[in-house]
């Protein structure tokens, strides 16, 4: 099931992608680019989690996410974004999930009145939690991970009538990853592919 999901939002990445050779064949419409903005995202999230020393195979490596977002744009180039995305990274056997909170500022560049593309650096929280009664855990009193770190993101928006946008978003974190009681465990690799659609106030 996880390999249909993975392929249907490779579908619809690639079918939003193309959405701007479609607008730039047609007469571009004039977008509102400053001002608040509120949307939601799905997608997938891609870990190297158990690479390290987490204990055992907690983590699914690609999962189905699903985010929300909300900023500010200051100007047509600059603006301020917040972002939370979830992904059920299960395993037979292991119930677990990874969470991300990032805030970034965000530039952009228009290619014409209503597509434009944007880069953005930032720093993010992430929290890793799992099923503690799981067969094979060695520290049962740890259930949940923590860390922060940097990241960097590209992206892709089409601004449509009415203040509807669409876009496409790549972001990659390395997180430093530590136990409850302190202990760290060195960065680990996580990056998400999101399809969004938000509201231009």
């Amino acid at each position: 099931m996880s390999q249909s999901i993975c392929s249907n939002i490779s579908t619809l990445a690639a079918t939003t992608m193309a959405l701007p050779l479609l607008f730039m064949s047609l007469n571009s419409v004039a977008a509102d680019k400053t001002g608040a903005f509120v949307g939601g995202s799905l997608g997938q999230l891609s870990n190297n989690a158990n690479e390290h020393d987490l204990g055992f195979e907690r983590f699914r490596m690609k999962s189905p996410a699903i985010g929300v977002y909300a900023g500010y744009h200051f100007t047509d180039w600059f603006g301020l974004e917040g972002q939370f995305s979830a992904a059920d990274t299960s395993l037979e056997g292991s119930n677990s999930v990874i969470g991300v909170l990032s805030v970034s500022p965000k530039f952009s560049y228009y290619v014409n009145e209503n597509i434009a593309v944007y880069t953005k650096v930032g720093v993010s929280g992430v929290g890793m939690t799992w099923d503690s009664e799981v067969a094979h855990q060695n520290v049962a009193q740890d259930d949940y991970l923590y860390g922060a770190g940097v990241h960097a993101g590209l992206g892709l928006n089409v601004a449509m009538e009415s203040g509807i946008n669409m876009r496409v978003d790549y972001t990659y974190l390395t997180p430093n990853i530590r136990q409850p009681d302190g202990y760290n465990l060195g960065d680990i690799d996580l990056s998400s592919l999101m399809l969004g659609v938000h509201y231009q106030f």
